[in-house]
């Protein structure tokens, strides 16, 4: 069986390769075979090839993209002699689906990179507090607002963390409305914000929502790595406060335990330009420990606290130090202030008292003030000593009471 072999390679040069174009020195076209894309691209392109000198020893390789069809071709120019006329023949192969594959390699690469530079850049403030991975977080996907919503451990409030350029913080009291900002889907959409996602770490229920504006990157944000890099982040983050907050707060009452109120006491509380130390001492804890068991006195305990809690400002601190002693301390108050501070403390623990029928908490205070450069350790003996005289007057007190009920 006889094989030809030109027809064999002319018929793969033309159906499977790309086709054969002929141009004349000038680059008209003066053959073409029918899988040959003659569009005004092409002929162009022959045209600027006609102008240059071709030898029959130089072939001259270049790429032509089919608008129209989105064909990607590799041409190989060479120049034929026939007689005492030179022809230029255009070998045209197809290598869209490699340079489609290689398009999509690089892609891929540069998309790495840029995923791979995010996660550096965020785990390198690791140490940070949560909202510090927002901005970045903004950038990264050409989001315009990126917001936080984070749950106090309570479950009472929610705290909403919004970067549109600066930074904003609220609290939200816990509703239907946070409890949906919370419970959202992953990648769902509420208007135009997009939730990237909704979990929850130590009981604490988190979120986070972008912006979706004209040059929103929705690949980049769909990207499990995003999902994965900014998760750890805010679970880091709120892990860390637990631990910071558990190193600093008194377990029963939620206070500040003593070991914060020495660093602070360190550091003179940040140089105030005054400061207001007030000691607290809870009558007949022992006594109610004795008598109704630990339960009763933990009660007891609380109560006294929550008066000073529920007194407490940015500015103004309580600490439990230990048992039935508690201290408050005030900065940057007027003595007026402090004075009222005090007044409103009081009534704060005469309402608590009056909506409870079990026990009465009864507590001595002591309180003194300085301003400037005052020495701190003098003031506590101060308000040590003024605590000690109240003690004393409201065991006077107790004791007249209980003589004119006799």
């Amino acid at each position: 069986m006889q094989i030809n072999q030109d027809s064999i390679i002319k018929q793969f040069i033309q159906n499977e390769v790309g086709g054969i174009v002929l141009t004349d020195t000038k680059g008209n076209i003066i053959y073409a075979d029918k899988n040959v894309p003659v569009c005004e691209q092409l002929k162009k392109q022959l045209e600027r090839r006609g102008e240059r000198a071709l030898t029959t020893q130089k072939s001259c390789p270049w790429e032509f993209t089919d608008s129209k069809t989105k064909k990607f071709y590799r041409v190989q120019t060479s120049a034929q002699q026939q007689e005492d006329k030179t022809v230029y023949c255009h070998i045209l192969v197809d290598v869209s689906d490699y340079a489609n594959l290689y398009q999509d390699i690089t892609n891929y690469s540069v998309k790495i990179a840029d995923i791979s530079d995010f996660q550096a850049k965020i785990l390198s403030k690791i140490s940070k507090s949560y909202e510090f991975c927002l901005p970045d977080l903004a950038e990264f996907c050409h989001s315009s607002t990126a917001i936080l919503y984070i749950e106090a451990a309570n479950g009472t409030k929610v705290t909403k963390i919004v970067f549109d350029g600066d930074f904003s913080k609220s609290q939200l009291q816990a509703s239907v409305q946070t409890d949906s900002l919370l419970s959202e889907k992953r990648y769902s959409q509420r208007g135009k914000y997009h939730c990237l996602l909704c979990e929850q770490a130590d009981s604490r229920r988190y979120a986070v929502y972008l912006k979706a504006g004209i040059y929103f990157n929705s690949e980049y944000f769909q990207d499990i790595s995003l999902y994965n890099v900014i998760r750890l982040y805010i679970e880091n983050a709120i892990l860390k406060e637990k631990i910071i907050y558990e190193n600093e707060h008194d377990h029963l009452t939620g206070l500040y335990n003593k070991g914060k109120y020495m660093a602070l006491l360190k550091e003179k509380f940040g140089n105030p330009t005054s400061i207001a130390i007030f000691n607290f001492d809870v009558n007949d804890l022992k006594y109610m420990n004795d008598n109704f068991g630990h339960e009763a006195g933990d009660h007891l305990i609380r109560m006294a606290a929550n008066s000073i809690h529920k007194v407490t400002a940015e500015n103004i601190m309580g600490f439990r130090m230990g048992g039935d002693e508690f201290a408050m301390v005030a900065l940057n108050l007027t003595q007026s202030a402090v004075e009222d501070l005090h007044k409103s403390w009081q009534n704060t623990l005469y309402e608590l008292n009056k909506n409870d029928n079990r026990i009465k908490c009864v507590i001595a205070c002591g309180i003194a003030y300085g301003e400037g450069d005052c020495n701190i350790e003098k003031l506590m003996e101060q308000a040590d000593l003024q605590m000690y005289k109240d003690k004393k007057r409201l065991k006077e007190e107790r004791i007249k009471c209980m003589k004119e009920l006799m």
